[in-house]
């Protein structure tokens, strides 16, 4: 579980501060060696620099930590039951060197991971630091104004919800049938060729938003009761990039919840108001609509 993997690890902003780097510019951490077959072809480019993953994944890491790593490969996405997911290498995590060749940014480790000759040595740098993965399977409510639960569980939809990520900007929630869905669309963004019209993924803007945190409702089905969240679109929020409508995240365990929570808590916090009524191009579709993701 993406989610629960990750919300240990949230604690406050500007983490490794205080931290001493070793001599080469790492934070504290695990650095340790991993054997692979080779990173299967849909995997497509997982790595991006810490700079590219200081909105998301990075969000509460120091720029002091942000300055000394550079462009190092950074773990930012990793497709279901592709070698790294079944390694169980995380989300954060640096890739420093394969097959004892230094990988000193995004281009170099594909390059390396793409012409070594199998099998792949790894040298991969776990960092001691909290990582912020913006992504998990939810249980939603988002077609109606209500600031409650649904009276009933068939009133949720299962979904895959992630904030900002790789295929979407850092304000934007993206909701999809599944983490396969996801995998699909990052997929189709990395080879630059269109998802197809099968795909249909509910897009939403979350600048200006206001998060009700702390819900709880118990159904007759469940032996406890379902941890949940609301995001209220702004008073003026009518059309536009906005939507009109509340959205409800639920998670059968809070913990479970935080990651979602914490990623949608930075994005209204960095974004407080809502930009021109004006559409901006390239960002989400209106009043929550169905999405043709590309890449940002």
């Amino acid at each position: 579980d993406v989610g629960v993997r990750a919300a240990a690890a949230i604690q406050e902003d500007n983490a490794g501060e205080d931290v001493a780097l070793d001599a080469d510019g790492l934070p504290p951490g695990k650095t340790y060696d991993i054997e692979l077959d080779r990173f299967t072809a849909r995997l497509g480019e997982v790595f991006l620099t810490t700079k590219q993953v200081k909105p998301n994944l990075y969000c509460k890491i120091s720029d002091k930590v942000i300055t000394s790593l550079g462009k190092r490969p950074v773990v930012a996405y990793m497709s279901t039951g592709g070698a790294a997911d079944k390694a169980n290498i995380e989300h954060g995590e640096i890739l420093l060197a394969v097959n004892g060749k230094n990988a000193t940014n995004p281009n170099q480790a594909k390059s390396l991971i793409t012409t070594e000759t199998p099998p792949l040595t790894l040298k991969m740098h776990r960092p001691a630091l909290p990582i912020v993965v913006g992504e998990n399977q939810h249980m939603v409510k988002y077609d109606n104004s209500k600031q409650r639960a649904p009276s009933t569980m068939r009133g949720w939809k299962a979904k895959y919800v992630v904030v900002g990520g790789i295929a979407a900007k850092p304000y934007a929630m993206l909701m999809y049938y599944s983490k396969f869905e996801y995998d699909r669309v990052v997929a189709a963004n990395l080879a630059k060729r269109h998802t197809g019209s099968d795909l249909k993924i509910k897009a939403f803007d979350l600048r200006g938003c206001r998060i009700v945190e702390n819900q709880m409702i118990t159904y007759p089905e469940t032996s406890g009761p379902w941890h949940f969240f609301m995001i209220i679109p702004p008073d003026e929020a009518t059309d536009g990039p906005f939507f009109p409508n509340v959205i409800k995240i639920s998670h059968p365990n809070k913990e479970g919840l935080i990651p979602i929570l914490e990623a949608c808590k930075r994005v209204v916090e960095k974004y407080p108001t809502r930009p021109a009524k004006k559409p901006i191009p390239g960002t989400v579709p209106p009043s929550g609509g169905y999405a043709k993701v590309t890449m940002h």
